[in-house]
C-alpha cells in the first residue's frame, strides 16, 4: 500500500513535468533548431539548451523522493539529520543541472524496487529475526537494562518501559537480586521511575543507577568495572529482541558473560510481521542494528 501511494504520487508529479515541457517547451524546442551559440573548432553549432527549470524541477521531484524513502528506511538515522526531503531535493538539482538526471532516475528505480520488497515481502521479517538471541534463564547476581529514551516530564519510552517491566518479572521469579540501569540523558534518571513503579506495584528489588551512557558500548563499560569489583563473572541482559545480538557480543568483549533474556517488542507482531507498516518497522530496526554492528567491530568493539 505504502509503495504503490508513493508510486502513484512519482508518476502523477512526473505527468505535470510532462505537461509542463509540452506547453512551455515548443517555442523553445522551435527556437533550438534556429538560434546557435558560437561554433565550436571544428565549426559546427552547439544547440541551444532547453529549459533548464524543467531539469531542476525535476532532479529536484526525484531528490526529494528518494529523501521520502529513505527516511521510511531510517536513512535519517544515519546521515544524523530530520530534514532529509530537503537536503536529497537540493542534491538532485545540482546533479540534474550537471546533466545527471539518469543517474536520478536509476536511483529511484532502485530505490522503489527497495520499497517494494520491504513493504510487500517477507524480508523484513527474516531479516529482523537474524539478529534475535535468548539463552536459556540461569540466576545471576544482577539484571542489567540497556537504557533507552526518556520522555521530558519524566516518562519512559515505550522500548524503556518494555524493558523495565521484563526486569521486573524476572525479579519477581528470583533471577536476581539487584537492576543495574544506565541514564540516555543527563537529566534524566531511568532508575529513579523503576524504584517508583516498583514501589507502586510492591516489588522488593535493589535498582543502581550506573550513570550518564552515550551507547551499548559505554553501558558494557560501566557494568564490567561494577562487576570487577563485585566479583561478578555473568549478569542477565535485557534489551529488544533486534539490539540483542550487538549487545552481548559488546558485553561479551569486556569479558563478562551474560545471558540474554530479550523483553517484548511492542511496535510489531515478531511472529507475523504481515502488515506494510510493521515491515519498515522491521526493517527500519534491522538496518540500525547492521550499520552499529558495523561500526562497533571497525572500533573494536565486538
Amino acid at each position: 500500500m505504502i509503495a504503490c501511494a508513493l508510486i502513484t504520487l512519482l508518476a502523477f508529479a512526473e505527468a505535470l513535468l510532462v505537461m509542463a515541457a509540452a506547453v512551455f517547451g515548443r517555442q523553445k524546442a522551435a527556437l533550438a533548431t534556429e538560434v546557435a551559440t558560437p561554433p565550436n573548432s571544428d565549426g559546427k553549432a552547439k544547440p541551444f539548451s532547453r529549459l533548464p527549470w524543467l531539469r531542476a524541477a525535476e532532479g529536484c521531484l526525484l531528490g526529494a523522493f528518494l529523501g521520502i524513502v529513505g527516511t521510511m528506511l531510517g536513512l535519517e538515522w544515519i546521515l544524523n539529520t530530520d530534514d532529509l526531503v530537503t537536503y536529497f531535493g537540493a542534491a538532485g538539482i545540482v546533479i540534474a543541472l550537471f546533466r545527471g538526471r539518469r543517474l536520478l532516475r536509476v536511483l529511484v528505480s532502485l530505490a522503489l524496487l527497495l520499497l517494494v520488497l520491504v513493504t510487500c515481502t517477507s524480508m523484513p521479517a527474516l531479516l529482523v529475526r537474524s539478529l534475535f538471541r535468548s539463552d536459556p534463564l540461569r540466576p545471576a547476581p544482577a539484571i542489567v537494562v540497556l537504557a533507552s529514551s526518556l520522555y521530558s516530564g519524566d516518562t519512559m519510552s515505550a522500548s524503556a518501559q518494555f524493558r523495565s517491566l521484563h526486569a521486573y518479572e524476572l525479579t519477581h521469579q528470583g533471577s536476581a537480586p539487584t537492576i543495574l540501569v544506565a541514564n540516555s540523558r543527563r537529566d534524566g534518571s531511568q532508575a529513579g521511575l523503576m524504584r517508583r513503579q516498583l514501589r507502586d506495584i510492591g516489588l522488593e528489588c535493589r535498582v543502581e543507577e550506573m550513570g550518564f551512557a552515550q551507547n551499548t558500548h559505554d553501558e558494557a563499560l560501566l557494568v564490567a568495572d561494577i562487576a570487577k569489583r563485585r566479583g561478578w563473572s555473568t549478569v542477565i541482559l535485557v534489551t529488544q529482541p533486534w539490539h540483542m545480538r550487538r549487545a552481548a557480543a559488546t558485553f561479551e568483549k569486556t569479558g563478562l558473560h551474560v545471558v540474554c533474556s530479550p523483553c517484548r517488542e511492542g511496535t510489531y507482531d515478531l511472529g507475523r510481521v504481515d502488515m506494510s507498516g510493521e515491515r519498515v518497522d522491521a526493517f527500519r530496526d534491522w538496518l540500525h542494528e547492521w550499520i552499529g554492528y558495523q561500526v562497533y567491530r571497525a572500533r573494536g568493539w565486538l
